[in-house]
C-alpha cells in the first residue's frame, strides 16, 4: 500500500456510550458506507486507553480521503456511528490528519 493516504482520526466516547455501542456503530458505518467508498481499501479500530479509541482509515488517493467527508453528513450510518463519539458539531473533522505511507514492510 505505499504511497495511500493514512487517516488517523482520534476517538472519544460520548457521555453514556459504551465500547459495545461504539463497536455496534463502527460495524454499521463499514458495511452501509465505507464499504461502497471509491478509493477505500481498509480500515482498523484502535483501542488507544479507557474511553479513547481511533480509526485508522486507508486510502488510495487524498481525493479518496477528502471526498468523504463531504458525503458523511447526509450518510444515516456516519452519523450514528458519530453520535458515539464526543464531536466538535461546528467541524466534525477536528482532529482527523492525513499522512502519506512512504513504505510498507512484513
Amino acid at each position: 500500500m505505499s504511497g495511500s493516504i493514512i487517516e488517523w482520526a482520534p476517538i472519544r466516547l460520548a457521555e453514556g456510550k459504551t465500547e459495545a455501542d461504539l463497536l455496534a456503530a463502527s460495524a454499521k458505518f463499514q458495511k452501509e458506507f465505507l464499504d461502497s467508498q471509491p478509493g477505500f481499501l481498509r480500515r482498523e479500530l484502535l483501542r488507544l486507553a479507557e474511553g479513547r479509541y481511533a480509526d485508522i482509515v486507508h486510502w488510495r488517493t487524498m481525493a479518496d480521503a477528502e471526498a468523504i467527508m463531504a458525503k458523511a453528513p447526509s450518510s444515516p450510518a456516519c452519523l450514528a456511528y458519530f453520535a458515539t463519539m464526543e464531536l466538535n458539531p461546528d467541524n466534525i473533522a477536528e482532529g482527523v490528519e492525513h499522512y502519506h505511507s512512504l513504505a510498507v514492510y512484513g
